[in-house]
């Protein structure tokens, strides 16, 4: 038995906030407290077995953590992202290229297969055109769409990777990025008429 099983038991038994957290990212760190309060070792099946010995008696102690239960899961987060943090600041300042640089190299490496795939699908239509192959073009059409679903994940990394560069870089450095282009225009039309 996994944390998710157990959640899912005692949301059945009656538990439904202590047990939703367990099927949570939090889970394990529930399932301590839920250990803690029981007396039992922190495993999934320990308590599980605690549970089928008494479940009215255990129900309402794991019930009695409900209060708790937002602090643990905030706590569990807040660790969670201290440590993303944490790996981005290390990626940031690295004296290695490789680390510091592989988001941008996963663009281009993103980038560069989707020019090349798209190159082919042009030439493979031109072809098929050309030729008056119905069936390639049919082909092309579903190749196309699935590669619509491909091609998703790997440009959406690339779509926040661009966006958020800059200041990521500039931050690292501590410089003020300065304006930007409009607020450089505004400034130039205000020195020019004042």
């Amino acid at each position: 038995m996994d944390w998710k099983e157990l959640g899912k038991k005692l949301v059945g038994l009656g538990a439904p906030v202590v047990g939703g957290a367990l099927g949570g990212p939090a889970g394990a760190a529930v399932g301590a407290a839920i250990g803690a309060a029981l007396g039992t070792d922190v495993d999934p099946d320990a308590i599980d077995m605690a549970v089928g010995k008494d479940p009215a008696a255990t129900v309402a102690t794991i019930n009695g953590l409900e209060e708790a239960v937002p602090g643990i899961v905030y706590e569990h987060m807040g660790r969670a992202l201290e440590t993303v943090a944490a790996t981005q600041w290390r990626e940031m300042t690295a004296h290695s290229a490789l680390q510091r640089n592989w988001r941008p190299l996963w663009g281009i490496g993103a980038n560069v297969v989707w020019f090349s795939t798209g190159i082919a699908l042009v030439a493979a239509i031109v072809v098929a055109i050309v030729s008056g192959d119905v069936a390639a073009l049919s082909a092309v059409a579903s190749a196309l769409s699935s590669l619509a679903w491909f091609y998703t994940a790997p440009l959406a990394v690339v779509g926040v990777v661009a966006w958020g560069r800059t200041a990521e870089k500039t931050a690292v450095l501590g410089r003020d990025k300065g304006p930007g282009l409009v607020e450089a225009i505004a400034g130039r039309i205000a020195g020019a008429g004042g």
